[in-house]
């Protein structure tokens, strides 16, 4: 499972890309500022923004170079981590276990890991939609002050919000798209679970591993409810996988349970069969305050309210800036927009955690 501690981490490795992000918002809305206050040349403006483009790219290139470093020293700790876990299981059926840095089977798949992590961030600092969005914006605003109309301002603003929403966004084949500190966050955690998962397979077959144990987590999914925190022989595992062909299976689209090799008698279970139904029952029970929603639901709309804080405060920096420049009363109002919009979506979500009972995150709306 991904803990809190590890989701914090990788958290911090995605504000990375985050603070490219922002660089891109504030260097948009400056230039967007000195087309409002008349700066509207459009031979001027389109030299500024092959300038900004260019200053922008070698942010996300400096973002990609150094998120790359961090999840590969995240990666690392945490596959020693779970290679020193095992450490019992190799001393109780007498099997040396060689110091990390010298299983090479280890090494390999360490190595193999980093390079999907290394080109999965190299795909994520490419900035041909950056360019689109923000030329596209520079040319709304253009046009916009052109015109002359009287609700040109309306038009800027539009242009703008829909540029810092999109910016960087990370486009998917089938049309699907995610935020950039979303997609970080989920290369981050996908490297530290495939480390895992190949520690646990490797060690398990050279100290022999009789069975294995699913880790357990508050706020399960349903269909991972049944089998989380059991032990299973290997026959018995790969029976319950056959049968529930087509579902889900254990370790992928998201799941963060952990199948641990361990050594029948060497290890106890981790839950009692009491705390397992404490853990379903705090999941699955209706919140009568939050009209029958359940700890899950709730969860998931936590997640929903802090994307949405951490996209508006995208909005208020690019609102903000351009106010610093034009003292515009409309970027001022658009300025108390958003402060308005966060504040009242971070008192629902306080309200909300109070009512599930759960433990407000508020790290995840930091965009800082």
């Amino acid at each position: 499972m991904a803990s809190d501690k590890l989701t914090k981490k990788a958290y911090k490795i995605a504000n990375i890309y985050e603070q490219a992000n922002l660089y891109f918002i504030t260097t948009l809305a400056e230039q967007v500022a000195d087309i409002e206050n008349g700066d509207f040349d459009i031979m001027d403006q389109q030299f500024k923004t092959q300038v900004n483009l260019n200053s922008i790219k070698k942010e996300f290139r400096k973002a990609g170079s150094k998120t790359v470093k961090q999840t590969n020293a995240l990666i690392t700790k945490e596959g020693r981590k779970a290679y020193k876990e095992m450490a019992k299981f190799y001393k109780a059926k007498n099997v040396v276990q060689l110091p990390f840095n010298k299983n090479r089977r280890i090494l390999n798949q360490l190595v193999a890991i980093e390079k999907i992590t290394d080109g999965s961030f190299r795909n994520l600092s490419n900035t041909s939609a950056i360019d689109v969005r923000y030329k596209r914006c520079i040319d709304k605003a253009i046009m916009a002050v052109h015109s002359g109309a009287s609700n040109y301002q309306d038009a800027i603003n539009q242009a703008i919000r829909e540029a810092t929403k999109l910016g960087p966004k990370v486009e998917y084949a089938g049309g699907r798209s995610r935020r950039i500190d979303t997609a970080v966050r989920m290369n981050v955690l996908d490297g530290v679970r495939q480390m895992q998962i190949q520690v646990d397979k490797i060690t398990g077959e050279e100290f022999g591993a009789d069975a294995i144990e699913i880790d357990a987590h508050g706020l399960c999914a349903k269909d991972h409810q049944d089998i989380q925190g059991r032990i299973f022989t290997p026959k018995q595992y790969q029976k319950w996988v056959v049968e529930r062909k087509g579902i889900r299976q254990i370790g992928t689209n998201n799941c963060q349970h952990r199948i641990k090799p361990i050594v029948k008698g060497v290890s106890k279970p981790t839950y009692s069969q009491e705390q397992l139904d404490e853990m379903k029952k705090f999941t699955e029970e209706p919140i009568k305050e939050l009209g029958g929603m359940n700890r899950r639901d709730a969860s998931n709309k936590m997640r929903q309210l802090e994307t949405r804080v951490r996209e508006d405060k995208e909005q208020l920096t690019q609102a903000q800036t351009r106010f610093n420049k034009t003292n515009n009363p409309k970027d001022k109002k658009e300025v108390e927009r958003y402060e308005r919009k966060i504040n009242k979506t971070q008192n629902g979500y306080r309200e909300l955690c109070k009512k599930a009972d759960l433990k407000p995150q508020w790290y995840r709306m930091d965009i800082q």
